[in-house]
C-alpha cells in the first residue's frame, strides 16, 4: 500500500477496506476478496464503511462469477442495515443480484409501521416499505360508530418514502379521537400491514372522555344483516368477475357464516362456482355465536364481556355496550369492558367492518347484569328470519322461468304451422303421382320427372312428422316448466 492508503487505513475503523477497495480498483478480483471479506466484518465502522464493504465485496462475487454469493452479500448488508440503497450506476447483474439478497430478507409485499410519537391529537410513525406496496393508508376511528379518514401519501402530513423504501408519517388527530388504528392497502385494496388493531388500539387521548347521560333510553339499532348482506354479495360477483377467485370465496365464507340459508347468485352467474365452493366450507365450520356476560362485582362496578365463537372469518372486529345506570343511557366501546357504575340494563351491537351485525336484545327488551357464577347468555348470529322477509323469499319467482316457457310454447306452434305445410304438400304431391295412369303410355311427365315427384313427397312427408313431433315435445317441456319451478305461496 502507499503511504496515503497506509495514513488513511490508520485513521479509518475498518483497515481492511483500503486495501480491498485498491485491489478491486486494479480488476484484481480474487485478491481483493481476502481483504474485503475481512472488512465486511469489522465492529464499530460507520455506516458509509460497512456499505461501502458490502458492496464492494458483493461485486468482487460478481466479477468472479458467483452471483449467489453477491445476493447473500447484500442480504447480510440490509439484515444489519434494512434501510441500505440499492447500488447505482451498476450492471443489470449487480441490481439484480441486490434485488435478490432484498427479497430474501424482505419478501416482496413487506409493510411495517412502527410508531415514533404520539402526542396530544398528533400521531407520528414511521412506513417501511421497500417494494412500494403501500397505495393508500387510513386511520381508523373506534368510537361512537367506526369512520375513516383518508391520509395521502401525498400530502403534506407525509414526507414520501426515499429510496430505500422509509419515510415518517404525521398525522393531526382530530380532537374527538380517542381510540384508532391505521392500516396500509395496497392497489387492490388488499390490506398489507397495519398499527394497531380494533382490539389493541392506539390512545391519541390521555383521558377517555366522560359518557353523557341520556333523558331518555336511545333507540335499538335496526339490524344491518341485509345490507351487510347485499355488500357481501356485490363484492363476491365483481372479485369473480375479475378472476380474483381467493377474494370472491372469501367474500361468500363470510356470507355463509353470517347466514348459512343465503340463496345462490342467480343474477351472477359466474360467481357460482366460488359460492359452491363457500357452502361446502360451510358445512364443515360451526356456526358463529355470540356469548354475552354482564357481571355486577362487589365493589359496585360492572364487568361486561362479548365473546365472538367460531369466528373462522373473524367478523365481529368491536362490541358496542348500550347501558342503563342510575345517571342516565351511556355508551361504551369494546370486547370487555369495566364500567365504574352499577349497570340496571343493557343491549349490546356485535360490530364488523361493515357496520352492525346484530343486536342483542335492545332498549326495550334489555338484559340484566347477573352474579358472577351464572351463566352467559349465548345467542346465534342469524335470527328467525320476519315474516316479511319469508314472504318476499316465497313470492320471489325465478326471473327465468316464464321467459323460458314461452319461449317452448312459441317454438311448439311454429313447429305446427310448418308440419301441417309440409303435410300439405306432402298430400298434393300423392294425389298428383296417384292420378297418373297404371298401365299404358304416361305422357302428362317424364320418367325422370315422376321419380323427382315421389322423392319430393317423401321428404316433405318426413318433414311434416318431424316438425309434428318437435311440437308435441316443446309443448311438454313449457308445461314441465311452468309446473315443475313453481315456488308454494306462504
Amino acid at each position: 500500500m502507499t503511504c496515503a492508503a497506509v495514513v488513511l487505513g490508520l485513521l479509518s475503523a475498518n483497515p481492511y477496506l483500503g486495501e480491498g477497495r485498491e485491489a478491486f480498483a486494479r480488476l484484481e478480483y480474487e485478491k481483493a476478496l481476502g481483504p474485503l471479506t475481512l472488512a465486511s466484518q469489522v465492529p464499530g465502522q460507520t455506516q458509509l464503511e460497512r456499505r461501502e464493504a458490502f458492496d464492494l465485496l458483493a461485486r468482487t462475487h460478481a466479477a468472479l462469477g458467483d452471483l449467489n454469493a453477491a445476493a447473500a452479500t447484500y442480504a447480510a448488508l440490509l439484515e444489519k442495515d434494512p434501510i441500505a440503497p440499492a447500488p447505482v450506476d451498476a450492471a443489470p447483474k449487480i441490481r439484480e443480484a441486490f434485488r435478490a439478497g432484498k427479497a430474501s430478507v424482505f419478501p416482496p409485499g413487506t409493510v411495517k409501521l412502527t410508531r415514533v410519537t404520539a402526542g396530544e391529537n398528533q400521531l407520528s410513525f414511521e412506513l417501511f416499505d421497500p417494494w412500494n406496496a403501500v397505495a393508500s393508508l387510513s386511520l381508523i376511528e373506534i368510537g361512537g360508530a367506526l369512520r375513516t379518514i383518508a391520509i395521502d401519501r401525498r400530502g403534506s402530513g407525509f414526507d414520501g418514502l426515499n429510496p430505500t423504501g422509509l419515510g415518517l408519517v404525521q398525522v393531526a388527530v382530530p380532537p374527538t379521537l380517542m381510540l384508532g388504528w391505521v392500516e396500509a392497502v395496497d392497489a387492490q385494496g388488499v390490506h398489507v400491514g397495519q398499527l394497531g388493531s380494533a382490539k389493541s388500539p392506539l390512545r391519541f387521548s390521555k383521558s377517555p372522555a366522560p359518557a353523557v347521560a341520556a333523558t331518555r333510553p336511545p333507540p335499538a339499532t335496526a339490524l344491518e344483516r341485509n345490507t351487510v348482506m347485499a355488500t357481501l354479495r356485490a363484492e363476491a360477483c365483481l372479485a369473480s368477475r375479475a378472476g380474483e377467485l381467493t377474494r370472491a370465496s372469501a367474500a361468500w365464507m363470510r356470507a355463509f357464516s353470517l347466514d348459512p340459508g343465503i340463496s345462490p347468485p342467480d343474477d351472477c352467474k359466474w360467481a357460482l362456482p366460488t359460492f359452491q365452493a363457500a357452502r361446502t366450507w360451510a358445512l364443515r365450520h360451526p356456526r358463529l355465536t355470540l356469548k354475552v356476560s354482564a357481571a355486577l362485582t362487589p365493589s359496585g362496578a360492572t364487568h361486561l364481556v362479548l365473546e365472538p365463537q367460531n369466528d373462522s372469518m373473524k367478523l365481529v372486529q368491536q362490541a358496542r355496550f348500550h347501558l342503563r345506570t342510575e345517571a342516565g343511557w351511556a355508551e361504551v366501546m369494546g370486547l370487555t369492558v369495566d364500567h365504574p357504575m352499577a349497570v340496571l340494563g343493557y343491549w349490546v351491537e356485535a360490530l364488523g367492518d361493515l357496520g352492525t351485525l346484530i343486536t342483542v336484545g335492545s332498549a326495550t327488551d334489555q338484559l340484566v347484569p347477573t352474579a358472577a357464577s351464572d351463566a352467559p347468555v349465548v345467542v346465534s348470529l342469524t335470527p328467525a328470519p320476519s315474516a316479511e322477509s319469508l314472504a318476499v323469499v316465497a313470492s320471489r319467482q325465478r326471473p327465468w322461468r316464464a321467459p323460458l316457457a314461452l319461449s317452448m310454447a312459441g317454438a311448439a306452434v311454429v313447429s305446427v304451422g310448418v308440419g301441417i305445410g309440409f303435410g300439405a304438400a306432402s298430400r298434393t304431391d300423392a294425389a298428383t303421382l296417384l292420378g297418373l295412369p297404371s298401365s299404358g303410355v304416361i305422357d302428362q311427365m317424364t320418367q325422370r320427372e315422376a321419380f323427382a315427384l315421389a322423392a319430393r313427397q317423401r321428404s316433405e312427408a318426413l318433414t311434416a312428422n318431424v316438425a309434428l313431433g318437435l311440437a308435441a315435445g316443446f309443448a311438454v317441456t313449457s308445461l314441465l316448466i311452468l309446473l315443475l319451478t313453481a315456488e308454494p305461496t306462504p
